[in-house]
């Protein structure tokens, strides 16, 4: 298996994995430069959005609820969205961005408080003495964060800022960044780490998300292996009827309760763009994105540059 192991990289690494990152943003100011071009921006109801999954399976640290609570207020996820993705994202609290027709603004959101992580952490029996966070055996906890592929500067820049977080609150935490097809295959084993990065794009029809909740799904969509039958139950009803409100009701339902089990540390989703040349007419960029009247677009002029 092919991984790169990172503890606390240089200043100057970070340094140029934000450099990185910040070239693909300039790539959209560079567009908005051209004479000929348009960019489109809109805030999608489809989004992709960006996790921490935690193991809730026996015998990891995360299986605890108040381990979860606590590694979610230790993250500083408005830093993430603000300093990594440099204004292009929004913070996610539960499972459908605010530009979907559930959305649920009614849920946890563990806002970061480090206090309050360490809290919770005496819950779940640790003790964080000069500066380590302690179990009951004198040991301090230590977990395994996983992500791929391993080129992503993004993905990089979460998980430094993360192992810095954490640190804060006494964990040790490791870094193992994998290529694609062996963080799948460690991601799907469930046996070697203790969290993942991972991205899901959000659905419209809200019922589709119910495929990375079930247990049925576990490992390969289901990687955390959550279990929850309520949350099982309430999609079901919800997917029996047209009735838009007992829809909408049951799914923000569901999203508090996953929110308050916390198997996803929830970070963030991002904003879509789309360069057109100037001579396309018609485009009006929605939460649907900007195909979705397409048949009223319209050429100016003889042809395009």
């Amino acid at each position: 298996t092919l991984f790169l192991m990172i503890r606390r990289p240089p200043r100057s690494t970070l340094n140029a994995t934000r450099r990185q990152r910040q070239m693909c943003i300039r790539d959209r100011d560079e567009a908005r430069q051209l004479d000929n071009v348009t960019v489109y921006e809109w805030w999608p109801a489809a989004a992709r959005w960006s996790y921490v999954g935690l193991n809730m399976r026996e015998g990891f640290p995360t299986h605890d609820i108040n381990v979860r609570h606590g590694l979610s207020y230790a993250i500083d996820k408005q830093l993430l969205t603000d300093e990594v993705m440099l204004g292009q994202a929004k913070r996610l609290c539960s499972v459908f961005p605010e530009t979907s027709w559930v959305y649920n603004e009614d849920v946890p959101c563990y806002e970061y408080d480090p206090d309050q992580a360490l809290a919770e952490f005496a819950e779940a029996g640790y003790t964080f003495e000069d500066g380590k966070l302690l179990d009951e055996n004198g040991e301090q906890l230590k977990l395994n964060l996983i992500y791929g592929p391993n080129t992503s500067p993004t993905l990089e820049l979460i998980a430094v800022a993360m192992q810095d977080n954490l640190s804060d609150v006494g964990i040790d935490m490791q870094i193992e960044a994998l290529e694609w097809s062996s963080f799948l295959e460690t991601k799907n084993q469930g046996s070697d780490w203790d969290m993942h990065l991972g991205a899901w794009r959000a659905t419209i029809e809200p019922h589709i998300m119910y495929t990375i909740w079930a247990e049925e799904n576990i490992p390969q969509l289901n990687s955390v292996a959550y279990i929850n039958e309520d949350v099982e139950a309430i999609f079901d009803e919800a997917g029996k009827t047209y009735d838009t409100e007992f829809r909408r009701e049951n799914y923000q339902e569901a999203q508090r309760i996953i929110s308050e089990d916390a198997p996803y540390i929830f970070l963030f989703y991002q904003k879509a763009w789309s360069g057109q040349n100037n001579r396309v007419q018609g485009i009006e960029p929605t939460a649907l994105g900007i195909g979705w009247n397409f048949e009223d677009w319209h050429i100016q002029g003889e042809a395009l540059d």
